[in-house]
């Protein structure tokens, strides 16, 4: 490599390290800033294409196309000029192209945001495929499926279900010790319980034992609300309205719970 060679890596990798501390610290004007002056240096630079996109998503409520064409022009290895169309994150898995499982996720954040749950779905597969043990991407993928569940009516036990499966190995990968999911989860407790419909069931034993489930369900919900508190008490606060829901509330009286 030769002298002004080393200059200009070097000097890319600067502004990326100044554009990710400003995207950690949300301030994300400055973050795009910097990664924009590291990708003029290496067009195809990945690293910063693919974070630039995750700051774009993040500074405002509507992830905008330039966010999800940074994220694939990063997958792809590319510059960003070359990704001109809105891609179907499932066609863009067959192209078999090199891991990036960070930026396959965050991509399935872009289009969770834009409530695209098929699409991220799509990624966050892919994602969990390039590593199975990624935290993140399992919590965020549970938080989908739960998003999803309740579009697909005649689906959606089996649905919820998936979604506490990836909440779970999420925990289990963090040592029980992670206050997101233990809130995802508590949310899939609730709605499983709301879809008992005891109530309705004409036979006496029948309908005690799905009162039984449906007050066990509420009691999962209840101890995963308390977990996440005691490990962030912030937890809720982070989830905006255009994620599906603001706040898990247990009413003592009514036994009920609202998610």
């Amino acid at each position: 490599m030769s002298t002004d060679e080393e200059k200009k890596r070097k000097q890319a990798l600067s502004l990326a390290m100044r554009g990710e501390t400003s995207r950690l610290r949300k301030n994300f004007a400055e973050a795009i800033e910097h990664f924009s002056e590291a990708i003029e240096i290496y067009p195809n630079y990945s690293w910063a294409l693919a974070h630039r996109g995750v700051a774009r998503r993040d500074h405002t409520e509507t992830a905008p196309p330039e966010a999800q064409r940074d994220l694939v022009a990063a997958i792809k290895k590319i510059p960003v000029e070359e990704v001109c169309v809105v891609i179907d994150p499932g066609k863009l898995r067959k192209q078999k192209l090199p891991p990036y499982p960070w930026a396959w996720a965050n991509l399935g954040a872009l289009y969770y945001q834009n409530n695209q749950f098929e699409y991220a779905e799509e990624c966050y597969q892919e994602a969990l495929e390039q590593n199975p043990k990624y935290p993140w991407a399992l919590a965020h993928y549970g938080q989908t499926l739960f998003r999803l569940a309740g579009e697909v009516p005649g689906e959606s036990k089996r649905i919820y279900l998936k979604a506490e499966d990836k909440l779970k190995k999420a925990l289990d990968l963090t040592g029980d010790n992670y206050a997101f999911a233990h809130a995802m989860i508590a949310a899939v407790y609730g709605r499983l319980a709301a879809m008992i419909l005891d109530y309705q069931e004409e036979n006496s034993q029948k309908r005690q034992e799905m009162a039984q489930e449906k007050a066990q369900y509420y009691q999962y919900a209840l101890d995963e609300i308390l977990i996440a508190v005691q490990q962030d008490k912030t937890v809720f606060d982070h989830i905006p309205k255009q994620h599906g829901w603001t706040r898990i509330s247990v009413s003592y009286e009514t036994n009920d719970l609202e998610a």
